[in-house]
């Protein structure tokens, strides 16, 4: 089962007091069948995600199959580099909380002065999850789309050329 907005499947940060939310999330489809509830599924009820914990952390932990982010990087801007940053944390909090998977794909539709630092903050990512940075912009009425940079190599990910 894909989620949208999956809200992240471990109890809160008591010093932050909230979760986030994951862009996309794959759901173990075991989790799915044997809930106790839809809403233990949606996953918004803090209360409900407590006593899943208590009952069995070991389930939990294998509730989420993958955790993705999706960064578009529409403008020269710096908030977008510590977007990146917070997302490949939070997927790596998403690994150590027992997710298989944890994708962090970035594409940059422009071409200034904070893209390298875009891309530097995307391929500096832990080995633990994959980060892909795309950009593809126009120049001169020109396209350019350079080929994907990832921060670690991997057999399963394949650049496909028109």
């Amino acid at each position: 089962m894909l989620k949208p907005e999956y809200t992240e499947p471990y109890p809160p940060n008591k010093r932050l007091g909230s979760r986030g939310n994951f862009d996309i999330a794959v759901l173990n489809p075991e989790f799915i069948l044997n809930a106790l509830s839809c809403e233990d599924i949606v996953n918004k009820n803090v209360r409900l995600l407590e006593e899943r914990v208590e009952n069995n952390l070991e389930l939990v932990k294998k509730e989420l199959l993958f955790a993705i982010e999706f960064k578009y990087v529409i403008n020269n801007n710096k908030n977008f580099i510590d977007e990146i940053l917070k997302d490949n944390k939070k997927l790596l909090f998403a690994k150590k909380w027992g997710a298989k998977e944890a994708v962090n794909l970035v594409f940059c539709n422009i071409n200034g002065s904070y893209v390298i630092k875009a891309k530097e903050a995307t391929l500096k990512a832990s080995d633990d999850i994959h980060a892909i940075f795309i950009q593809s912009y126009y120049r001169d009425n020109e396209k350019i789309t350079s080929r994907f940079e990832a921060n670690k190599i991997d057999d399963r990910v394949v650049w496909l050329s028109k």
